[in-house]
């Protein structure tokens, strides 16, 4: 077997753990993409929405052309999903159809001091309640499912009381 050594770490390893043309260890690779993607997130972010604006077109057209093509895949993909997160659907399905007969009103967003951005929509902060929702906007939402995730996560750690 063939040793080469890193130029990042300066450890040896076997050849297949490194790419043809590269110097670097593929773990090292990995550790350097994953800082150059934190520290530049913002940039790509712009470069992705200002390509998206210039190719709109095109994009939801190859978007839809895609979707033609593969119905029976994506039919696959969203029965598979109902089946996993069967309450979840569950939930949103009666908050739909009760704000459709107007049993439920939508309201503003409750978050108080931000821009809201986008439309509104409901969160559950339980699936087995599925009218009880607080109401947010597009951006506060995932701010809300964000908090809800960590919350979760203590619980399921112990770190909540």
């Amino acid at each position: 077997m063939d040793i080469k050594t890193c130029t990042q770490c300066g450890e040896e390893r076997v050849l297949d753990e490194y790419r043809p043309t590269r110097g670097q260890c593929k773990p090292c690779e990995r550790a350097y993409k994953r800082r150059y993607h934190k520290d530049h997130m913002q940039q790509e972010r712009i470069y992705r929405s200002r390509y998206y604006l210039k190719n709109k077109e095109r994009l939801n057209k190859d978007r839809v052309d895609y979707a033609r093509v593969n119905t029976e895949r994506q039919k696959e993909v969203s029965a598979k999903s109902q089946r996993k997160y069967k309450e979840k659907c569950n939930a949103r399905n009666r908050l739909r159809h009760a704000v459709k007969r107007e049993k439920v009103e939508k309201e503003g967003c409750v978050y108080i001091g931000g821009k809201c951005r986008g439309r509104i929509e409901g969160h559950h902060w339980d699936y087995t309640k599925a009218l009880d929702v607080t109401w947010f906007c597009q951006k506060h939402h995932a701010l809300a499912d964000r908090v809800k995730k960590l919350l979760d996560n203590q619980k399921q750690y112990g770190r909540c009381n």
